[in-house]
């Protein structure tokens, strides 16, 4: 009887063992890679006549910081209250160059609103290429909503690159 209980501990124990171990595998198909284990980073259509990655990260700024300028909207109710807030936008870029999967958060439910509006309005992006493929990476970036008695203050900030998948 001993036996069989000892048995039955080492069975639950090599079980959460394995699950563990699915777990920690998951997890790690989607960690955050550097912008450097990619052979191309996502570009837009103007950048794609840059060559060394400087340029084109200096292009993909420009450009994403120029369709923010043009999509950006304070809510009226918002301002009119005097809320300020940044709202942090994840978006994943697909390997077609399509942009999906936008997640908002911080900020008002308006601020939030616009916020996806301007990410779900971007162009259509040259893919990342890792091996010779087309992969999906992610971005993070912050949209500041900033009240200003001589303009509106808009700030964006690059931050890393998320492969998705294996």
């Amino acid at each position: 009887m001993y036996i069989v209980r000892n048995k039955s501990c080492v069975l639950k124990k090599i079980t959460l063992l394995i699950l563990f171990l699915f777990i920690a595998k998951l997890y790690a198909q989607t960690s955050f890679d550097n912008e450097f284990d990619f052979d191309s980073v996502p570009a837009f259509k103007a950048c794609s006549d840059k060559s060394s990655r400087q340029a084109l990260r200096t292009c993909f700024d420009i450009n994403f910081n120029r369709h923010v300028r043009n999509f950006f909207r304070y809510p009226l109710g918002d301002q009119e209250a005097g809320r300020q807030g940044v709202v942090e936008v994840s978006f994943n870029i697909n390997e077609y160059g399509f942009v999906q999967d936008i997640r908002a958060v911080g900020g008002t439910l308006d601020m939030r609103f616009n916020a996806k509006f301007i990410i779900k309005n971007l162009q259509r992006f040259k893919p990342a290429i890792k091996d010779g493929q087309p992969v999906m990476v992610g971005y993070r970036k912050w949209i500041s909503y900033r009240l200003s008695k001589t303009r509106r203050n808009i700030t964006t900030e690059y931050t890393s690159f998320k492969r998705l998948g294996n």
